[in-house]
């Protein structure tokens, strides 16, 4: 842990700060390790020292409970995650585009163990990292734990899973998304909904599980695609998704809402629900509830703002200084 601190570790203290002005401390963060970057000295205690990092507390003061919320995971550990979905969705069994590519993946994985998986994809392509987001939510949903899924670039002003009890729309459906499309759930008629995966609460319902599974088989077959070599005979152009290239969890998820659609499936699409704009604005929809000279009013309804209309960190945190919403004082400490 540098003295200079990365762009995106400050982004993470912030978010960390953001659960301790709400009082929220069950909470999970994972955390990706390339382990080429540490030594054997560090690994020692790493979910402390990771703890301590993002909170300024002492490593010997961290307790067992805080300790447990940073979950590390380092590139050994993304095969087996892959090979863990196999093998409780056995969907490499049900179906021929993906059996294909399993069987060919494991081929690998057996000759090059934890290195089937390029390690410069976890840096530098960002697209990839987005893929294991479902996954480990996957993982957690089918633990047995409900999960409200936030990531990094999300300021907290209420505590969300308040909010959550008393949502009408938590009864009525097992998974809901934060909306990408500009404008309020009202004036959006439901079809032209694009959903936005930075913000999402899923509990723990077969439904829902169900849910992730159907979103997860395309992001399967684009990472046994795109990011595992596949020989020419198995893929001559565009692999089963119709891609060329790679692509997010959101544009994933987007697409095969589409699909369904235009083939008539729409039990998936109405197994959906959404999270109220006012309270869980995007940056489009903040800047129309907020306006220019920041409405108190608007501001104080809601639960939080994700500002994934800002590329890059950096830009992330001169917005949120702007706006009056960067909780760290000028030694990047959690000033509440």
């Amino acid at each position: 842990m540098k003295n200079k601190l990365p762009t995106y570790w400050i982004m993470a203290k912030q978010w960390i700060c953001g659960l301790k002005k709400n009082r929220i401390d069950n909470f999970v963060l994972f955390v990706f390790v390339d382990l080429d970057e540490l030594d054997g000295s560090i690994m020692k205690n790493l979910k402390k020292r990771i703890y301590s990092s993002l909170t300024d507390i002492p490593v010997e003061m961290i307790k067992e409970e805080e300790e447990m919320r940073i979950i590390p995971f380092t590139p050994k550990e993304i095969p087996q995650l892959v090979i863990d979905f196999m093998e409780e969705t056995r969907l490499d069994q049900l179906d021929k585009d993906v059996e294909k590519f399993y069987k060919n993946f494991m081929e690998q994985f057996k000759e090059k163990g934890e290195n089937v998986i390029q390690r410069e994809l976890f840096t530098k392509h960002w697209e990839f990292v987005t893929l294991l987001k479902p996954i480990m939510v996957w993982k957690c949903v089918k633990k047995g734990f409900n999960v409200l899924f936030s990531d990094l670039d999300v300021v907290l002003f209420q505590n969300p899973t308040d909010f959550m009890r008393t949502y009408p729309d938590t009864s009525k459906f097992d998974i809901i998304f934060q909306i990408e499309t500009c404008g309020t759930y009202e004036s959006l008629h439901r079809d032209d909904i694009k959903i936005n995966t930075g913000v999402y609460y899923v509990k723990s319902e077969p439904k829902s599980i169900q849910f992730l599974e159907t979103w997860m088989k395309p992001i399967l077959i684009d990472i046994l695609t795109m990011f595992i070599p596949v020989d020419v005979s198995l893929l001559d152009g565009p692999n089963p998704n119709g891609r060329t290239e790679p692509t997010n969890d959101q544009a994933i998820l987007n697409a095969l809402v589409t699909k369904l659609k235009k083939n008539g499936n729409m039990d998936f699409v109405n197994s959906i629900g959404y999270l109220p704009v006012q309270k869980f604005p995007n940056k489009c929809q903040y800047t129309a509830i907020v306006g220019p000279e920041i409405d108190e009013t608007g501001k104080n309804e809601m639960v939080l703002f994700h500002i994934n209309g800002v590329w890059m960190s950096r830009q992330k945190l001169n917005y949120l200084k702007q706006r009056e919403h960067f909780y760290l004082d000028p030694n990047n400490k959690c000033n509440i």
